[in-house]
């Protein structure tokens, strides 16, 4: 086998390992976005649940306009059922997978930086080869 066959046979590996890593790099960066815009419309869920919270809490109940003690009745059920639910929503599920999202996102931001640097590495490795053939091809 000749050198520039074997630097041939190199450089197509590395031309390959590039076109992975390219995709791999593209399916990344398209992944990262729809993490970015779901996390954007999660937060726009969570702020609604809050706003609707808030408006659990209406109208007022008193024993002037609701029947006597009913009135405190349906203010606790509000308090300890309806309003704590929405809370629990709005922090605890909503914001745990906002919290997951998160973490997901920066995971594929060290993924993206990781394949960049895969990428940079194979780009210098196929300049190398290419000046190695050329000097090769000279000698044969």
């Amino acid at each position: 086998m000749t050198a520039s066959f074997v630097l041939n046979q190199r450089l197509r590996i590395v031309d390959i390992s590039l076109e992975v890593n390219q995709l791999q790099l593209s399916n990344k960066q398209e992944e990262l976005e729809r993490l970015r815009e779901a996390q954007k419309n999660l937060g726009e869920v969570q702020t609604n649940f809050y706003d609707v919270e808030e408006e659990c809490s209406k109208p007022e109940f008193t024993s002037n306009n609701f029947n006597g003690e009913n009135a405190s009745l349906v203010s606790e059920i509000r308090e300890d059922g309806v309003r704590e639910s929405f809370v629990s929503l709005a922090e605890e599920q909503i914001g745990g997978a906002m919290t997951d999202i998160e973490e997901k996102i920066r995971q594929i931001m060290s993924d993206i930086s990781d394949i960049k640097t895969n990428i940079t590495s194979l780009e210098s490795q196929q300049i190398e080869l290419e000046q190695q053939k050329k000097e090769a091809m000279k000698d044969e």
